[in-house]
C-alpha cells in the first residue's frame, strides 16, 4: 500500500532534488550575479535614442576594377546619418564586428565595413596558417608595403560611397559625408588612424601600436578599447600593454581608453557567437530588456546578393568570420569563473561607452558628454578602467 502512495510523489522528489542542486552550484550563482550585473549596466549606463529596427545588407561593389564585398547597417530611418567606417582584422571579412556595427546603427549611425584587402581576409586559409606558422604569417601581413594598398583602397570605397549617395541611391543618399568616424580592429585599426584626416573621430578596438610620429598627428577625439588579457596569439604584437600603450602620446584633448579586465581578443572582436552559449541573438540588453530579464532575437535575414537590403528589428546575426585569430578563446572562460553573464557584461561596456562616444563628439550631445566625463569611471567599476586626456 505505502509503495503505490509513494511512487507519485517521485516526479516531483526529482525536480526538488535538481532545483536544489541548482542551488547549491556555485557555477550556477556565478552565473546569476554576472547577469544581474549585465541587467545592471543596461539600465544605468548612457541612453541613446535608440531605433530598433536596422536596415543590413551584404553588397559587392567593383571598384577600381575590383569586386570589393561590403557590410552595411543602417538605422531603419532618418537623413543626414553620420557613416562610422568599420574596418576588420585579421583573418575577418567585412561581415565582422556585427555586434558594435549593428548597436551604432540602432544608435543613429550609418555604418560600413570593409575589409579592404582579400589577402588579410583570407588568412586563415593560407599555407602558411595551416602549417601553424603563424610568426611568418604575422610579418606577412605586417610588410610595410600592404598598408598604404589598404589605405588606397579605403578610400576608392568611400569614394564609391560618395558617388552613390550623389546618384540618388537609396541607402546612400541619407549619409552625411561630411561627418565620418573611421573605426577599426586589431590591424584595421591602422587603416582607420592614417585615414584620420577625412575622419571627424576615431574609434579604435584592440588597436595595433600606432608609432609616435602617426599618434603625434591625431587631433580628433578617439576611443580606444582594449583589455589586460588581450593577447595576440600569433605575434602582431609582444603584449596587451603595447596596443595600449601609445594612449599617452596622444595630443590631448578629447582622448578616450576604456581598459576591460578581463576581456580576450575575440570578444574584442565584436563577433556574434563568442560569448558561451551564445545563439547569435544580440548580447547587449536595452533598458527595457533588462527589466524584464529577457533579450529580443532578431529573426530577419541577410541579403546575401549585390544590391539588396534588408530590414530586422534587434539583434546582431553572424559575422561569418574566425574573430581572436581563428576563434581561438571565447568571450566565458569557465576555468576563471567568467560565464556568459560576465562576458556580455563586458560587451554592454563596449557598446555602451563606444555609443556615448561618438554621441558626445560627433552628435554634440550634452548628455552624453556629462556622462562620459562624470558617471562613466563609476559605471565601468568592476569591469574595467575609464580614462580621459
Amino acid at each position: 500500500m505505502n509503495r503505490h502512495i509513494a511512487l507519485p510523489l517521485l516526479p516531483a522528489l526529482l525536480v526538488a532534488l535538481l532545483t536544489g542542486c541548482a542551488h547549491d552550484d556555485p557555477h550556477h550563482a556565478a552565473r546569476q550575479q554576472a547577469q544581474e550585473r549585465a541587467d545592471q549596466l543596461a539600465l544605468s549606463g548612457y541612453r541613446a535614442e535608440q531605433d530598433q529596427s536596422l536596415t543590413v545588407a551584404l553588397q559587392q561593389w567593383v571598384v577600381a576594377g575590383q569586386v570589393q564585398p561590403l557590410a552595411l547597417a543602417f538605422p531603419g530611418s532618418g537623413t543626414r546619418l553620420p557613416l562610422v567606417v568599420y574596418l576588420p582584422g585579421l583573418g575577418e571579412s567585412a561581415q565582422a564586428g556585427s555586434r558594435w556595427r549593428e548597436a551604432w546603427a540602432r544608435a543613429g549611425y550609418a555604418v560600413l565595413s570593409v575589409q579592404p584587402l582579400a589577402f588579410d581576409a583570407e588568412a586563415w586559409q593560407s599555407e602558411l596558417a595551416r602549417n601553424a606558422d603563424f610568426k611568418a604569417l604575422a610579418r606577412n601581413h605586417r610588410a610595410p608595403e600592404l598598408q598604404p594598398r589598404r589605405n588606397e583602397r579605403v578610400a576608392l570605397v568611400l569614394a564609391e560611397a560618395r558617388r552613390r549617395g550623389a546618384s540618388g541611391d537609396s541607402l546612400w543618399s541619407r549619409v552625411d559625408f561630411d561627418t565620418v568616424v573611421m573605426a577599426g580592429y586589431d590591424i584595421g585599426s591602422l587603416s582607420a588612424a592614417e585615414a584620420s584626416n577625412s575622419a571627424r573621430a576615431l574609434l579604435l578596438l584592440s588597436p595595433m601600436p600606432l608609432g609616435a610620429e602617426l599618434s603625434g598627428h591625431l587631433q580628433q577625439p578617439m576611443l580606444m578599447i582594449g583589455s589586460r588579457r588581450d593577447d595576440d596569439l600569433i605575434g602582431l604584437v609582444a603584449s596587451p600593454a603595447e596596443r595600449l600603450q601609445g594612449f599617452a602620446t596622444l595630443p590631448p584633448g578629447h582622448k578616450q581608453m576604456l581598459v576591460l579586465d578581463d576581456a580576450n581578443h575575440a570578444l574584442l572582436s565584436g563577433a556574434a557567437g563568442q560569448l558561451d552559449g551564445d545563439d547569435g541573438a544580440s548580447a547587449v540588453a536595452t533598458p527595457q530588456e533588462a527589466r524584464s530579464s529577457h533579450s529580443a532575437h532578431g529573426n530577419g535575414s541577410r541579403d546575401g546578393g549585390g544590391g539588396g537590403a534588408r530590414q530586422r528589428r534587434g539583434g546582431g546575426g553572424s559575422g561569418g568570420d574566425a574573430p581572436g585569430y581563428g576563434g581561438a578563446g571565447r568571450g566565458a572562460d569557465r576555468s576563471r569563473g567568467d560565464f556568459n553573464g560576465a562576458a556580455r557584461a563586458q560587451v554592454q561596456a563596449i557598446v555602451t561607452l563606444s555609443t556615448a562616444f561618438l554621441d558626445a563628439e560627433v552628435r554634440g550631445s550634452r548628455s552624453a558628454r556629462e556622462w562620459l566625463d562624470h558617471e562613466a569611471a563609476g559605471w565601468v567599476h568592476g569591469l574595467g578602467q575609464w580614462q580621459q586626456r
